[in-house]
């Protein structure tokens, strides 16, 4: 897949927020704005299929073999951060 580096990092800055606001369940939540949409130049609807995969993919990394960066991820260190997926 060969995405631009703006796109990845709108997704990524989507699925940090959709998971900070509950995940995808709660689907009435938006988290996508206007103004988050004019200053990345994607709408909603091109990053959600993306962070999707990209939140399925973390939070499958624990049974996978990127266990180290679970394991690193999840030391207070770096707050935890992995655990927050679970």
């Amino acid at each position: 897949m060969k995405e631009r580096p703006s796109k990845l990092a709108a997704v990524s800055l989507y699925a940090a927020m959709r998971m900070v606001k509950g995940g995808f369940s709660n689907t009435s939540t938006t988290v996508w704005n206007a103004t988050l949409a004019k200053n990345s130049g994607y709408k909603e609807e091109e990053v959600r299929g993306m962070a999707l995969d990209l939140i399925k993919f973390v939070k499958n990394v624990e049974q996978s073999s990127l266990q180290s960066l679970y394991k690193k991820y999840s030391s207070s260190r770096y707050l935890e951060a992995a655990k927050l997926m679970a």
